[in-house]
């Protein structure tokens, strides 16, 4: 769908119009000092983003950039999950998480050390 402004000039009313009816809930003005095209709209995280462009269809662009939802991670499956409808899908692991280490001191001892269960 082709804008109206692209075809031709038109009133800064009539382009804050038609952006604001294709994005309802941004507010839209042409700044008279700057002749920039300014919005005021929502992001992903819900706040208040001000965004400037220097023309209606490039403000456009922004906005629905800014409004485009986050892509959802598809869940991770295994073979056996797959297998089986009723089980149940485990998180992956982290990657962040560490192996539990231990210290070598603490190692060398360990094979020294008995304890005795007889008292």
């Amino acid at each position: 769908m082709t804008p109206p402004w692209a075809v031709a000039e038109l009133e800064p009313e009539q382009v804050t119009a038609e952006l604001a009816r294709w994005f309802p809930g941004v507010a839209v003005w042409q700044g008279e000092f700057t002749g920039s095209w300014w919005a005021l709209a929502w992001d992903r995280a819900g706040r208040h983003r001000l965004v400037e462009a220097s023309k209606p269809m490039e403000l456009a662009d922004r906005i629905a950039v800014l409004q485009r939802p986050l892509p959802r991670h598809a869940p991770r499956y295994s073979r056996d999950s797959l297998g089986d409808a009723s089980s149940r899908v485990q998180p992956a692991p982290s990657r962040h998480r560490r192996s539990v280490r231990r210290g070598w001191l603490r190692s060398a001892l360990s094979g020294l050390i008995t304890v005795n269960a007889s008292h």
